[in-house]
């Protein structure tokens, strides 16, 4: 579970703060799960002696929807997507959300960075090995599409490394980035295997923070310099 407290304590209080309204409604619902969860994790056992089994039941579910909650509350600033992203990477490594990269949270996400000025070729010399990795990845979707999805073991096998291969490499650019994306929303649509999507979305959720992190400290770097000024 994160430590929601040390999370503000250690943010910059212009760009994060607890008073935040739609940043109030994330920490509250994590705050409520987390308790909920570290009650039913603690002793279940226990807990099933004490109640009814519907009410054990109404708890389970009221932790399950608090997590999709926090999947699907928006978060409309940087600081707010930065926080809640941090929550969603979390449930999906914890296994509490399936889907954790909704197409809601990949807008957000790319509306929290720069607005990216390299198109596909820019994309081929920065990240040339992400860049192949993806292009091999839709280029196979697409020849099972042609094929009306007749996947054999060895296509499976393929598409298997090369979804570990690009999750393996960190995206630097914001196309890099949507590149992830694309690839999940493809898999998401037909693969059943779950340890295709938890890479993938880590990945993306890894690759996120590390290019909102440089861009709040590019911020923060610009008001320490009016303030000076």
């Amino acid at each position: 579970m994160l430590d929601l407290d040390r999370f503000f304590e250690s943010s910059d209080d212009d760009s994060m703060s607890g008073d935040n309204a739609s940043c109030g409604v994330i920490f509250d619902r994590y705050r409520e799960f987390s308790a909920l969860a570290k009650r039913l994790d603690a002793d279940d056992t226990s807990l099933g002696m004490e109640m009814h089994s519907q009410e054990l039941d109404a708890l389970w579910e009221r932790r399950s929807q608090l997590a999709r909650e926090l999947v699907d509350t928006p978060a409309p600033t940087i600081a707010e997507i930065v926080f809640k992203m941090t929550i969603v990477s979390s449930l999906v490594a914890e296994g509490e959300v399936r889907l954790g990269l909704t197409q809601q949270c990949v807008e957000e996400c790319e509306r929290t960075l720069p607005v990216e000025t390299v198109g596909e070729q820019g994309f081929m010399e920065l990240e040339p090995a992400l860049w192949r990795s993806s292009q091999h990845i839709l280029h196979s979707l697409v020849a099972a599409a042609a094929e009306d999805f007749e996947f054999s073991e060895a296509w499976w096998d393929e598409v298997r490394e090369g979804v570990r291969i690009t999750a393996s490499h960190q995206a630097r650019t914001l196309v890099g980035l949507r590149a992830k994306a694309e690839i999940f929303r493809e898999i998401w649509l037909f693969a059943e295997e779950t340890e295709m999507w938890g890479a993938l979305q880590m990945s993306y959720m890894r690759d996120f923070g590390a290019l909102a992190a440089a861009r709040l400290r590019d911020e923060g770097s610009a008001r320490s310099r009016r303030k000076a000024g």
